[in-house]
């Protein structure tokens, strides 16, 4: 496994950070349009939030959360210019 290099490291802190940011920006709009379509099925949205009631409120939520943050973990790997980072010049 290759060491990340003090050059690299801020790259990744910034691209966590860009995670969690769309992360938390979308985990409102997303919630409320599945709650929107439970709501339509029948099913409360307390069981959705609690994972059928396995986790508690707090704890259902900051797992939706970390699961948004790891898709946007994903989207922010693939859109980071990891070229522009590591001194390669921009192709056209």
């Amino acid at each position: 496994m290759r060491r990340v290099s003090r050059r690299e490291f801020p790259a990744i802190v910034q691209m966590a950070l860009m995670a969690a940011i769309v992360s938390t920006l979308c985990c409102w709009p997303i919630g409320i349009a599945i709650a929107l379509v439970l709501a339509m099925v029948g099913v409360p949205l307390d069981t959705c939030v609690t994972f059928g009631g396995a986790l508690g409120r707090y704890a259902g939520m900051a797992t939706w959360w970390l699961i948004f943050f790891a898709l946007s973990l994903v989207y922010a790997a693939l859109a980071f210019s990891w070229e522009q980072m590591r001194g390669f010049p921009r192709g056209r």
